[in-house]
């Protein structure tokens, strides 16, 4: 039986994951992991360069999902992407390495789609144009 909470929708540079509770809200520079350098072979923090990283841990936690046995929190998701081939070699997050956790994807390009995902049980991760990752949990009506 799949879990609604382990479906990951893409849409364009929008992600959107069911939640079954209040999803996690994490700071990219919280004290608990700023520091810490991301597993990806380019030597930068989290707090550097960790959003997408903390944003995915915010929709792995609203999903209730243990990593290697912890809460999922940026820290942990670092960990566990770098012992499931989770950074590709331009050490970018490879999203189908979530696959292990029971987490599907699908691809669309309509924003419209991402806003009726967020009226639901949904968390939706956005990226501007700056490649920046935002977890989004609302929107207005034209804004996210």
């Amino acid at each position: 039986m799949m879990d609604t909470c382990k479906r990951l929708v893409i849409v364009a540079s929008i992600l959107s994951v069911a939640v079954h509770s209040k999803p996690a809200d994490f700071k990219m520079c919280d004290s608990k992991w700023a520091n810490e350098v991301i597993k990806n072979g380019q030597g930068q923090t989290i707090c550097q360069s960790g959003n997408l990283l903390t944003a995915l841990a915010m929709a792995v936690a609203g999903c209730n999902i243990k990593l290697d046995g912890k809460n999922p929190d940026p820290s942990s998701l670092n960990d566990w992407l770098s012992k499931n081939n989770g950074f590709g070699s331009d050490g970018k997050v490879l999203l189908n390495s979530l696959a292990p956790l029971s987490i599907s994807q699908s691809i669309s390009t309509d924003c419209n789609y991402s806003k009726q995902k967020l009226k639901g049980t949904n968390e939706v991760l956005v990226q501007d144009k700056a490649n920046n990752w935002y977890a989004v949990k609302s929107f207005s009506s034209s804004q996210f």
